[in-house]
């Protein structure tokens, strides 16, 4: 953490930090997608454009 950060941290004193680990599937529901996309055929494919 940062010096600012901290002090900051330490002024504020209605500020709750929780320090959350680097990381962190179950915290982001994100990386269930992206662990299934990369286990199926989805996971090396290139497109040209973005939508059909």
């Amino acid at each position: 953490m940062r010096r600012a950060t901290r002090s900051f941290i330490e002024v504020s004193r209605w500020l709750t930090p929780y320090q959350l680990p680097r990381y962190a599937p179950d915290l982001n529901p994100v990386e269930g997608i992206w662990s299934v996309l990369r286990l199926t055929t989805m996971a090396n494919r290139a497109f040209v454009k973005l939508r059909a």
